[in-house]
């Protein structure tokens, strides 16, 4: 037997993988997989018009989102 270090941090859904209560995890979703790279390349894109020196009002409507998922994504790149 093989001894493996395993930290269970868990996800945004629950914070323990080990006793979650889905049947599926989210991360073997395609679906999952293809809004995480949505989101990223969202935040890439907000990321570089603030250093543009865009307000997020302007970010939300040059990026044709709303000014709560500017936030978001900005929350994003703080974590």
């Amino acid at each position: 037997m093989t001894d493996i270090e395993y930290q269970d941090r868990g996800c945004n859904l629950h914070p323990s993988c080990l006793a979650c209560p889905l049947a599926r995890c989210q991360y073997d979703e395609p679906a999952y997989q293809r809004a995480s790279a949505r989101q990223n390349e969202r935040e890439r894109k907000v990321r570089a018009l603030i250093d543009d020196g865009l307000t997020p009002n302007e970010i939300a409507d040059h990026l044709g989102i709303s000014i709560r998922t500017v936030y978001r994504a900005l929350e994003g790149m703080a974590a």
